[in-house]
């Protein structure tokens, strides 16, 4: 039915989007090895921000597989 394919849509989007939050992290992580010193305060707490961002994201869409 159409209620099903959608659905079926969605979970596989969401399956999609978690890997993508994965290898987002896995680069933040990554990032923060080779960041100068120089860096501006307010760049690094952007870019932690972003990284607790992606981990509560994953948390959530794992959560509800």
């Amino acid at each position: 039915s159409y209620l099903q394919n959608s659905n079926a849509m969605a979970i596989d989007a969401r399956d999609g989007m978690v890997e993508a939050l994965k290898r987002a992290a896995k680069m933040i992580i990554t990032a923060r090895q080779y960041f100068p010193k120089s860096i501006k305060n307010r760049d690094r707490f952007a870019l932690e921000s972003l990284c607790a961002e992606i981990g509560t994201a994953l948390r959530a869409a794992v959560e509800k597989v």
